[in-house]
């Protein structure tokens, strides 16, 4: 019996290789873009809200302080132990400015009093040019001292008791001849901006601070932050 072998051929199986086409790569830098574009988005937003957050934080901050500094300088007006002495400097205040005197060993700025008697007489005012609110007493070399920054209004007004029932009647804006005796109390207003633009568009506001209203527009944040101040030290008038 004869015994067939069969032989069986293996011939090689031939892969063809195939690359990205056009088509694929187009699609796939377009999703590329699209995701980079997606989070850069993302990061800006994000950038531009912690700026306006910070810028707001900055801003309330600064206003506080502003209004505390104030309410702590004036409501010592008219402090004598021995004698009664004028609270304001109606002569030397005006719209932007009030002086402020009370018996104390140095003035706003630090500085001695004794050549003044020791009287402290200590001038806030408004610099609308530098947007801010300064400092300045009555001391030998006295220069002044920046309190506020970013400021755009500041404004006062002056409680008066008219019928001397011991309460506020009106207030009223400043004027040289007001009746000290009157004054129980003095009410301020500040409007303080953000310093740097943290707005994406400029927009139009307005903004009343007491007795003023003002139409402001540009890219800064604003807020008006005011105080009554009730005076302690009540005297007759010299």
């Amino acid at each position: 019996m004869k015994t067939h072998t069969h032989r069986v051929e293996c011939h090689p199986i031939k892969h063809r290789q195939q690359g990205i086409s056009l088509i694929e790569l187009m699609i796939a830098l377009v999703l590329g873009l699209l995701i980079v574009s997606a989070v850069f988005n993302v990061f800006v937003g994000s950038v531009t809200t912690a700026a306006y957050r910070d810028g707001v934080l900055a801003m309330q901050q600064n206003g506080h302080f502003g209004i505390k500094t104030l309410k702590d300088g004036i409501q010592a007006a008219g402090f004598s132990r021995d004698f009664p002495i004028d609270p304001f400097d109606m002569d030397a205040s005006n719209t932007n400015q009030l002086v402020v005197r009370l018996e104390a060993p140095q003035d706003c700025n630090g500085g001695d009093t004794t050549p003044m008697g020791g009287i402290a007489e200590n001038t806030y005012r408004f610099d609308a040019a530098n947007s801010r609110i300064t400092c300045r007493g009555n001391s030998n070399g006295a220069q002044e001292m920046m309190l506020v920054s970013g400021v755009d209004q500041f404004r006062y007004l002056f409680g008066v008791d008219v019928d001397f029932d011991g309460f506020v009647d009106r207030y009223v804006r400043y004027t040289p001849t007001l009746n000290q005796l009157t004054v129980l109390s003095v009410r301020v207003g500040i409007l303080v901006n953000s310093v740097t633009p943290i707005k994406k568009t400029a927009s139009r506001k307005v903004f009343a601070i007491l007795d003023r209203a003002v139409r402001i527009r540009d890219k800064l944040s604003r807020q008006v932050f005011t105080g009554t101040i009730v005076l302690k030290n009540r005297y007759k008038p010299l």
